[in-house]
């Protein structure tokens, strides 16, 4: 087998069909079913998920592979057991809450026949929660399909300082199919668990090796649907600082030997993150509150200028800017 969807998933049981039925009909519309599956890991899901995936399991014509975790083992370790459940030389990372565009996966089929990288990274196509098309999203600043002999030093620095938002290292599940023999030359640091970027760590782990490869692909081959954030369920400054503590986490466990390297990697953050972002944050948190994620911001090395200047930003200009940011939200 090919190319299998991992699809780690948990209480998504509609969307999660939706997925399904986008995968079963590019599949059947193509005839591909003898070089890709389906692999859905179940965070042990109550609401129907389980009945759902298994009528497709007996009328499709499709390999479907389930397996259910006997308790939500939380969404890094998820992640790494729909890897785990495949049988495929490649795997396609997928949130259960997308869908794919039709024609994908002959156009990733042919890309995997054409030059076999270890990693294969795509922008997506952003959508509402209804899935009607907002825009493109392109996590890199080239506009052209491009190669990257990534295991050496200089290569990566150049893909780093070529990538603008952290989509373009692994932070967004559909966007990245990956060579399984490669994955599974790392061994898993549990330090990574709760962090919700394990799977970035074995990414960029692997991809240190001799003979990595990672490819660009500018075409999208996912709808990505938007305002469903399960990590927001703690709150807009706790989703906020998954990013800061994971990335920072990533840079100091990675790179820590190589401050170009590093530098490079945690601008990457600082270009996700930037002064619009900052602001945000600042206005939903206390005083307290931003004490606190400044010291975080120092570490992840943003700019200390900028850090103190937002600190500083007196309350009636924060409550201004909170209300044109509510203002704006209610318009969309």
């Amino acid at each position: 087998m090919t190319l299998a969807f991992c699809i780690p998933t948990y209480n998504r049981c509609e969307y999660l069909e939706e997925l399904i039925l986008s995968i079963c009909r590019d599949i059947d519309t193509n005839n591909l079913h003898n070089q890709v599956q389906i692999c859905i890991s179940d965070n042990c899901s109550v609401d129907g998920t389980e009945q759902m995936v298994k009528s497709y399991i007996q009328s499709s014509s499709v390999k479907i592979i389930y397996y259910k975790n006997e308790v939500n083992l939380g969404a890094d370790l998820n992640y790494l057991k729909a890897v785990e459940i495949a049988k495929s030389d490649y795997c396609w990372l997928m949130g259960s809450d997308d869908l794919i565009i039709p024609g994908s996966i002959s156009r990733i089929l042919n890309q995997i026949n054409e030059s076999g990288k270890s990693v294969y990274m795509f922008n997506r196509r952003l959508c509402d929660i209804n899935m009607k098309f907002v825009r493109d999203d392109n996590f890199y600043k080239i506009d052209q399909d491009k190669n990257y002999n990534i295991s050496y030093n200089d290569v990566l620095a150049e893909y780093f300082n070529d990538s603008i938002s952290l989509g373009a290292v692994f932070s967004y599940l559909s966007s990245i199919v990956l060579k399984k023999v490669d994955w599974e030359k790392i061994a898993y640091d549990s330090s990574y668990t709760g962090t919700l970027y394990s799977h970035v760590f074995i990414i960029l782990s692997f991809l240190k090796l001799p003979s990595s490869s990672l490819k660009v692909v500018q075409q999208p081959p996912i709808y990505c649907r938007m305002d469903n954030d399960a990590f927001l369920e703690h709150g807009a400054l706790r989703r906020f600082l998954v990013d800061i503590d994971g990335y920072t986490k990533l840079a100091n466990d990675l790179y820590k030997d190589n401050k170009i390297l590093k530098s490079n990697f945690l601008n990457i953050l600082k270009r996700q993150h930037s002064i619009k972002s900052l602001l945000k944050v600042r206005v939903i948190t206390t005083k307290a509150e931003w004490t606190d994620t400044a010291k975080r911001l120092r570490t992840a090395e943003f700019d200390d200028k900028l850090v103190n200047f937002i600190g500083l930003i007196p309350s009636f200009i924060l409550l201004a800017i909170r209300k044109l940011i509510l203002l704006k939200n209610n318009k969309k």
